[in-house]
């Protein structure tokens, strides 16, 4: 097949870059081989297997609500749940604490997957939202597994994608049995493909029935004390790429000109790039403490630089004001804008969101953040960090959005259970 003839060529031609992240940012060095499948053999074949595949932070921390239904319902199933990503695993562990094994999908070379999928047999199958590996589903439906995607979306970019190959589109489609959308945006584009409208289900956006439990009033106050924040506005940038942090580092030496005091939360979304996040900030002599060194912090820093992953939330909930990263450079499409809107915080992120139209609309519709440009960016903080009543306005705003968007984990897992009896 023309797939496992191309797959070989894609993965040497990453090879380069793969080894020099992994050599000179650490990236691949926990994951690496369990991509190559280790792992898999310790799993015992005494049960039926339910194998929940989220392959990113975002994606696990959305499914978990879902996967509690499903664990809830199947106690007599095993549950795997494979992740891509470090920062994903590491995710799975704290937000699906009760499944019983926890691994990184192998790549998806014929000869890694057929003889783990052959041996694990696996009854049902959940993949959330975008993560389609062709020999993956391909094996797992040979062996009679229920295949459904949860949460499901489709970008215009992939949408082009797959119609300029067709024939490789319908053979991975049609290996799911069942597709879980997150909206009528993502279902027409699915039907574009030739997908069958019985198969397509509008549910929602799981992620909105994430309810993050975030800091106690304890804890809350620890970390307002160790960061000296409790007489200082404080803004957090989250989830922030390359080229973000620059722009946002810019844009605060604006406003410390006639407001010194304000804080900076920088949260990039990926560890290997801690170090060179840290560079620039030496670089450009900004004041900042990381977060792993936070017992030196003395209250002059201008910057909390958090170098550790699974605590954006935290982030989000000490802050005053949000702005959500990903969504101002044209290359990711933005990311999950509606967390801070637990907190009741107001949220602003860029005009960069191609991949969370649906987040978009949402918050356009309940007014709970606002969309900016890079130019922009720095008069709407300084509106935002005058007004209080305005800041309380679209952070009640969230909350409602959140209240009145919930269930779709609900709705989901009721589909689900139409078609495939646990």
């Amino acid at each position: 097949m023309f797939y496992n003839l191309f797959l070989p060529f894609l993965f040497l031609s990453l090879l380069p870059k793969m080894v020099y992240q992994c050599l000179w940012q650490g990236k691949y060095r926990k994951n690496f081989l369990g991509r190559l499948g280790f792992g898999f053999s310790q799993i015992p074949l005494r049960k039926k297997l339910i194998w929940i595949h989220a392959p990113s932070l975002g994606e696990t921390k959305a499914v978990a609500s879902l996967a509690k239904l499903i664990r809830d319902k199947a106690k007599d199933y095993t549950l795997l749940v494979t992740s891509t990503t470090e920062t994903g695993y590491e995710e799975a562990k704290k937000s699906i604490p009760f499944a019983d094994h926890y691994l990184y999908l192998p790549f998806d070379f014929s000869w890694i997957i057929r003889p783990i999928v052959k041996r694990l047999r696996p009854a049902f199958v959940l993949l959330c939202e975008s993560d389609f590996w062709y020999n993956f589903l391909d094996e797992c439906k040979k062996r009679g597994a229920f295949i459904a995607l949860a949460n499901g979306k489709l970008s215009e970019r992939s949408l082009d994608r797959h119609l300029k190959a067709p024939f490789i589109s319908k053979h991975l489609f049609s290996k799911v049995d069942l597709f879980c959308l997150q909206s009528q945006t993502y279902s027409t584009r699915f039907q574009k493909l030739g997908l069958s409208a019985d198969k397509i289900h509008i549910t929602g956006n799981i992620k909105l029935d994430t309810l993050s439990s975030g800091l106690n009033p304890a804890e809350l106050k620890l970390w307002k004390r160790q960061f000296h924040l409790n007489n200082h506005l404080s803004i957090t940038f989250g989830s922030s790429h390359a080229g973000e942090e620059l722009l946002i580092l810019e844009v605060m030496e604006r406003l410390w000109q006639d407001h010194p005091d304000i804080k900076l939360f920088l949260v990039p979304r990926h560890p290997e790039r801690f170090s060179e996040v840290a560079a620039l900030l030496k670089k450009k002599q900004i004041k900042f403490v990381s977060y792993s060194n936070r017992q030196f912090c003395t209250g002059e820093e201008q910057v909390i630089f958090i170098d550790a992953v699974g605590i954006l939330k935290h982030c989000y909930q000490v802050g005053d004001i949000a702005i959500v990263g990903g969504s101002f450079i044209d290359s990711v499409g933005g990311h999950n804008i509606i967390e801070p809107c637990y907190f009741g915080k107001p949220v602003l992120y860029g005009p960069h969101m191609f991949s969370q139209p649906d987040l978009v609309v949402a918050m356009k519709e309940f007014r709970a953040g606002i969309q900016t440009n890079d130019c922009d960016l720095a008069s709407i903080l300084l509106n935002l960090m005058h007004s209080e009543d305005e800041r309380n306005r679209l952070g009640n705003a969230g909350i409602k959005l959140i209240n009145a968007m919930r269930g779709a984990s609900e709705r989901t897992f009721s589909i689900i259970c139409n078609f495939f009896p646990f």
